[in-house]
């Protein structure tokens, strides 16, 4: 009997065991349906049926068994990684930045308007070029140089003072290539008249033209008028000290030289405006020339002498006013 009934107390013990176990085990699979009813429940929490199910029963349920630790709070981003430029765009689930809603660059954001420059903007080639004149002194006084420059405008020069940054040059005359200018110079050297060759130079210039291509179109025209009209005065200037032109067919083509270049500039005005340096400063030199080469069509009458004075002072003032531009912007 006492056998048995310590059989019997392990029986119970073992008994009991199981009991607790057998309750532990009910009390689980109560729980794990309670969960699985909340996740189905929690699923649902999008729709409008299901929302105050979310917020009263089912979030504080799951936050119960799963609480989330605190997020900190994310930095402000550009879209170039730069800290605390823009606000921060909307967070979505997982942490990530909504792409949608993220700010683009200000550019990007920017309508484009008609002529808007690309990107990265056009090359622009402002073309050198080389005059050679016939001087016929050089001076350290403007007045002296003044002096010297009447002189030489009577016997049919050009009589331009050209200062260099250092001397006062009076030149006579100027030519495309330096074998026509010691032409020249062997020439008045027969006549028993000191004179010399000075080199002038048109620097040649890269330029990044960030403006649409009407502005770069405008641009090109100007520079290929201004080019044009050099060429074209230097010729006629030749052709009438030869003898090959009058005066007033001289005058007619000096005019048509003027209308070209008013043309290219009305363009460039139009296109361009006057508010860039660069702009401004090609618009003041053609001006110049357009009322130099104005003012020589005009003249009727006189002598060929000084006519052909004022077509060679006329010549090398276009010349002077590329180099004094391309100096201006280069500056």
């Amino acid at each position: 009997m006492a056998t048995y009934r310590r059989s019997a107390r392990r029986r119970t013990r073992y008994s009991a065991s199981r009991g607790q176990e057998g309750q532990g085990g009910t009390a689980g699979r109560v729980l794990l349906g309670l969960l699985a009813v909340a996740a189905i429940l929690y699923f649902i929490t999008a729709s409008v049926a299901g929302s105050w199910l979310s917020e009263n029963i089912v979030n504080p349920v799951m936050e119960a068994f799963n609480p989330e630790p605190e997020q900190a709070a994310l930095p402000a981003l550009t879209p170039y990684g730069e800290p605390d430029a823009l606000s921060v765009p909307a967070a979505v689930p997982g942490g990530m930045i909504d792409p949608i809603s993220a700010p683009l660059p200000a550019d990007e954001n920017e309508p484009v308007s008609a002529g808007a420059p690309a990107a990265a903007g056009t090359d622009f080639k402002l073309e050198g070029a080389g005059f050679y004149a016939v001087q016929m002194g050089a001076f350290k006084s403007e007045a002296n140089a003044g002096t010297e420059a009447d002189a030489v405008r009577q016997r049919g020069g050009a009589g331009y003072v050209y200062f260099d940054g250092e001397l006062y040059r009076v030149l006579a005359s100027a030519y495309a290539t330096e074998a026509e200018a010691k032409d020249v110079r062997d020439q008045l050297k027969e006549d028993m008249i000191e004179s010399g060759v000075f080199p002038i130079e048109i620097r040649e210039v890269d330029l990044r033209v960030t403006a649409g291509q009407n502005v770069v179109s405008a641009m090109t025209g100007a520079v290929d008028a201004i080019k044009k009209a050099r060429e074209d005065m230097t010729a006629l200037s030749i052709a009438f000290d030869k003898e090959e032109k009058t005066q007033e067919q001289a005058g007619e083509e000096v005019s048509a030289i003027g209308a070209e270049l008013k043309a290219a500039l009305d363009t460039l005005k139009k296109e361009a405006g006057s508010d860039n340096a660069v702009i401004s400063s090609l618009s003041g030199a053609m001006e110049k020339m357009i009322g130099d080469l104005n003012q020589l069509a005009s003249v009727s009458g006189g002598s060929s002498v000084d006519f052909s004075s004022r077509m060679k002072y006329t010549q090398i003032g276009i010349i002077s006013d590329t180099v004094e531009f391309i100096e201006e912007i280069t500056a």
